[in-house]
């Protein structure tokens, strides 16, 4: 294309000339010489025009002919995230008590100590009892009510058949058992028919057994105001 445009300039420069040379110039004329450079500067200003123009459709040709440069497709990055499965947890192991008693109904806690001897209650320096409900042989307590996962504080075996009580002496009755310091033994009612109702059973009778009975059952007396079986020792 550039070659052609060339070739094209040098030719209408070529006719210009030759123009001129078949134009007659009379050197005795100055008006007609003033003529011919009059119309040769008209003509050399039209070549540079005419060059002007081709140069331009030059340059429309090649930013028509030169390639786009390519799209370029920008691809998301993805992230893989690996999510590592959880351990399993251990199964729980849960077993079940033996004759379920609500335990927050018969916890007992540790009763305020008073300052009274009551040397008359003891047994090897300690005051220690337990007691038969309904007058078996097989139904006292605590061990009755340890057998059923009823937990005490201030228990001791007697080395024998089961657990005694063993306790100091309080100011009041407090908690579910115990014995005050003018030497009244007592138990809860309601610990008592917790268990025996959980054995199946009713509580219909109280009966003691300590150092003091000679460990001979001694009846209880239900006191209705303040919810214990009671038993006075008279001293």
């Amino acid at each position: 294309m550039k070659k052609i445009l060339i070739l094209s300039l040098i030719m209408l420069f070529s006719i210009g000339l030759s123009s001129c040379k078949n134009f007659s110039f009379k050197k005795a004329d100055p008006c007609t010489e003033e003529v011919t450079i009059a119309r040769l500067e008209v003509e050399n200003n039209y070549l540079k025009a005419e060059i002007t123009r081709l140069q331009m459709q030059l340059s429309e040709c090649e930013a028509k002919l030169t390639p786009a440069p390519p799209a370029t497709t920008t691809r998301p990055r993805t992230t893989t995230t690996t999510t590592r499965p959880a351990a399993p947890r251990p199964p729980t192991v849960v077993t079940p008590p033996r004759d379920p008693v609500p335990q927050s109904t018969v916890a007992s806690t540790p009763p305020r100590v008073g300052v009274a001897r009551l040397d008359y209650l003891r047994q090897n320096g300690e005051i220690i009892f337990c007691v038969a409900a309904n007058g078996q042989e097989d139904r006292y307590f605590p061990h009755f009510a340890i057998e059923r996962g009823v937990t005490f504080v201030g228990t001791t075996d007697n080395a024998v058949k089961g657990y005694n009580w063993k306790v100091e002496p309080t100011e009041f009755m407090e908690g579910d058992y115990g014995v005050t310091m003018d030497g009244t033994f007592y138990v809860s009612d309601q610990l008592l028919k917790i268990t025996m109702k959980a054995a199946g059973e009713n509580l219909n009778s109280v009966e003691i057994k300590c150092p003091y009975t000679g460990w001979i059952k001694k009846p209880m007396l239900l006191d209705a105001n303040s919810g214990y079986w009671i038993f006075h020792t008279n001293q």
